[in-house]
Formats: structure tokens, C-alpha cells, sequence
């Protein structure tokens, strides 16, 4: 799951040092939860949202700057600040994707079984394709019949 990304709560002013910095909120959702030094997505529960702090630092996880929150002093937790993934990241998932739907197509050559037929067309394996002579040798078969048929 791709985690929702943070509410902004508008900026602050730090009064001893004079920075200007923006304040965020922990969404209800999916978001990114450290454990044992590794960041997975886990779904954030109203009690976490409620109790969550945040602690005014931002880490970039899978491409996305994310802001840390703690959650009862002690779980860690992140969400992007915003949508927009880098563009590595963005080139990562695609492939991933074209990976993962490579995948579920069947090989070439074979045809996949129909759900609807009778229970004596059902094949618990798939069915390959038969051979037979390519379409390019069947034109040529046809070019060289009407040149034979002219002469």
C-alpha cells in the first residue's frame, strides 16, 4: 500500500532561534512504521493519530520525504509530506509493475483455459498452441502458386 501523505498544519516560528518551519499531523491511514531498523507500511489507528507528535524531522523512505512522528513516545512512524515521488523511485515502481504483469500473462504458445466450458473441455493444464507452418511460408506458398499459375 502506498501511504497517505501528512496533513500540513501551517508554519511556526521558533522563538529563541527565529526559524520558520512547517508543522504536520499524522493522517488516519496507511503509513510507514519502523521496525527493527526496517520502514513497513502498517495502517495508523485513531489512537495513534491522536497521540502522535511530531519531531521536526523529515527522512526521504522509497523516494518519498517523509515526516517522523512519534506515537506514545515510542513507535515511530511516517508519512510523505506530499504525493510526489523522485523520480528514481517513480522509474522503480514502474518496473515493478511491468514485472508483476509480465507475470500473470501466460507464456507464448500457450492458450489459456476457459472457465465456462463443460466439465470434459477442462483441462487442469494448459493447452499448447498447435504448430503448423508460419503466416509469412503460407504467403509465399500463395505468391509462388500465382506465378507457377501464370506461366
Amino acid at each position: 500500500m502506498i501511504p497517505n501523505a501528512c496533513k500540513d498544519m501551517g508554519n511556526v516560528k521558533d522563538p529563541t532561534t527565529g526559524r520558520t518551519y512547517t508543522r504536520f499531523k499524522l493522517a488516519p491511514g496507511w503509513a510507514y512504521h519502523l521496525v527493527n531498523g526496517e520502514w513497513v507500511e502498517e495502517k495508523v489507528t485513531p489512537g495513534g493519530v491522536s497521540s502522535s507528535v511530531d519531531t521536526d524531522r523529515i527522512q526521504t523512505i522509497r523516494g518519498r520525504a517523509c515526516c517522523i512522528f512519534t506515537v506514545l513516545g515510542q513507535d515511530q512512524f511516517a508519512q510523505p509530506i506530499t504525493d510526489v515521488v523522485s523520480p528514481s523511485q517513480e522509474r522503480v515502481e514502474r518496473r515493478a509493475l511491468k514485472v508483476e504483469r509480465a507475470e500473470a500473462r501466460p507464456p507464448p504458445g500457450v492458450k489459456p483455459v476457459t472457465v465456462g466450458a463443460p466439465p470434459m473441455a477442462q483441462v487442469s493444464h494448459p493447452v499448447e498452441a498447435e504448430s503448423g507452418p508460419s503466416k509469412a511460408a503460407l504467403k509465399l506458398a500463395k505468391m509462388r502458386a500465382r506465378m507457377a499459375a501464370k506461366q
